[in-house]
C-alpha cells in the first residue's frame, strides 16, 4: 500500500511539474529583420561589397587588356619579351584570385561582426521576456532542427519581444483590411466615435480568428486583442499597434 501511494505521488508532481511548465517559440529571422539596426548595417554592407566589385572589375578590365594586346602582338614579339608578357599576365590573374578571395572573407567578417551585437541585443530582450513571462522553455523556430511542437501550447513571443525592443508591431490583417471597413462603417454611421468602436470590435474578431487558427495561446489573445481594440478606440488608428 504504501509502494502505492509512493508512485501516485511521484506521478502527481510529474503530471504537477509538466502543467506548470510554459513552452515560448520565437523566429529569431523575423526579429532580426524587424531591427532599425539591420537597414544600416545592409546598406554598410552593400557599399564595401560595391567597392570591392568596382576594383575586381578594374583589375578584370585590365587583364583583358593585357589577354588582347598579347595575343594580338605574339607572332611578332621577341621570345624573351613574350615570356615576360605572359608571365606578366599570370601574376595579374593570381592577384585577382587573391583579391577576390581576400575580400570575400573580409565581407564575411564584417558582416558577422556588424550583427553580432544586434543578434546580442535580441538574445538578452528574449532572456528578458523569458523571465518576466515565466517561460520554461523558448524555442528558436528558424534553427530548423525543431521537429514538431503544439501551437496550442506554445506561445509565439514575437510581438512581446518586439515590445521589450522598443520595435513599433504592425498587424498586416490590421493594416491592410482597416481602411476598407473603417471606411464602409464611416459612410453607414453618423457617429464617428460608434463608427471607431464598431471597427475595433471587428478587427478584435478578425485577429482573435487568426490567432486562434494560429494556434496562439488564450491568454495571449485577449491581451493581443485588446490591444488592438484600446488603440483603435483610443487614437482611431489603425495601422499602429
Amino acid at each position: 500500500m504504501k509502494k502505492i501511494l509512493i508512485i501516485a505521488a511521484c506521478a502527481l508532481m510529474a503530471v504537477t511539474t509538466a502543467s506548470a511548465q510554459k513552452f515560448g517559440n520565437i523566429n529569431m529571422g523575423e526579429v532580426f529583420d524587424a531591427m532599425p539596426e539591420r537597414a544600416q548595417v545592409q546598406k554598410e554592407m552593400e557599399d564595401l561589397q560595391a567597392k570591392y566589385e568596382s576594383e575586381l572589375s578594374k583589375m578584370g578590365d585590365e587583364y583583358q587588356k593585357k589577354v588582347s594586346d598579347y595575343l594580338a602582338e605574339q607572332e611578332t614579339l621577341e621570345k624573351n619579351i613574350a615570356d615576360a608578357r605572359a608571365q606578366e599576365i599570370d601574376q595579374l590573374q593570381q592577384r585577382i584570385q587573391n583579391f577576390r578571395e581576400m575580400a570575400a572573407k573580409d565581407l564575411q567578417q564584417q558582416q558577422q561582426s556588424k550583427v553580432a551585437p544586434i543578434v546580442e541585443k535580441i538574445n538578452k530582450a528574449i532572456q528578458s521576456v523569458g523571465e518576466k513571462e515565466g517561460f520554461t522553455y523558448i524555442f528558436d523556430l528558424s534553427q530548423g532542427n525543431i521537429l514538431y511542437f503544439s501551437p496550442s501550447q506554445c506561445v509565439d513571443i514575437l510581438p512581446l519581444v518586439k515590445k521589450e525592443l522598443g520595435i513599433q508591431y504592425s498587424d498586416p490583417v490590421v493594416c491592410v483590411f482597416s481602411p476598407v471597413i473603417c471606411v464602409w462603417l464611416t459612410t453607414h454611421t453618423n457617429n464617428k466615435t460608434a463608427s471607431a468602436f464598431l471597427t475595433g470590435a471587428v478587427f478584435v474578431i478578425l485577429r482573435g480568428v487568426l490567432l486562434t487558427v494560429q494556434g496562439t495561446d488564450k491568454f495571449f489573445l485577449m491581451i493581443h486583442a485588446g490591444k488592438h481594440f484600446k488603440y483603435i478606440i483610443k487614437h482611431h488608428q489603425i495601422c499602429r499597434i
